[in-house]
């Protein structure tokens, strides 16, 4: 395992040896190229990028791992590139969520590039790029959902009708379905 000079600097004070002594043996590691922060940062950068990761998910390893400040600000971080690595990227999470009505996709697909540590402009110009689902199936969806929290309505509020309904509104509502479409497919039922 590779460590970054902060990381090993950590693991020798913690064996209490000595600031002098820490001192030396990083000089000596960094003598023979055995710590170099500047190409753990370069294969770091190519390990995100083959992970996806944006440029907040980028820091915040690079922290977590040891590197200093001064060498993380260093790194140039491209809008262009981040776009294009994001775009690289929607297909793949728009197959993962194909189940899911539009809103709802919507949401996730936003949640993973925020967890991936992408920049909000970035995030946005993705969101407008997604498909819209089709009519058809975004109704069937609807229907699909409606039985399942129909039936956890009536489990929940068995003797009431209108908490049932309320209920049944909310959790539509909550995963994106569009209010005309739940009191339409309400009345059909």
């Amino acid at each position: 395992s590779v460590y970054s000079e902060w990381k090993i600097r950590e693991k020798l004070y913690s064996k209490e040896i000595e600031k002098k002594d820490v001192d030396e043996i990083i000089k000596f590691l960094k003598q023979h190229d055995l710590i170099n922060d500047d190409a753990y940062i370069l294969d770091f950068l190519y390990e995100a990028e083959e992970k996806g990761y944006g440029k907040h998910k980028i820091i915040q390893k690079l922290n977590e791992k040891g590197i200093f400040q001064e060498k993380i600000n260093k790194i140039k971080f491209s809008d262009s590139k981040g776009l294009k690595k994001a775009k690289a990227l929607l297909p793949s999470l728009e197959k993962k969520y194909v189940n899911y009505n539009f809103q709802n996709k919507k949401r996730h697909i936003h949640d993973a590039y925020i967890r991936l540590g992408y920049e909000s402009h970035i995030i946005e110009q993705i969101m407008s790029l997604i498909k819209q689902t089709p009519i058809d199936k975004e109704l069937s969806l609807l229907e699909k959902d409606y039985s399942k929290y129909k039936k956890k309505s009536k489990d929940k509020y068995c003797d009431n009708e209108y908490k049932q309904k309320e209920y049944l509104i909310s959790k539509l509502l909550n995963l994106g379905y569009k209010y005309k479409d739940i009191i339409r497919i309400m009345e059909d039922d």
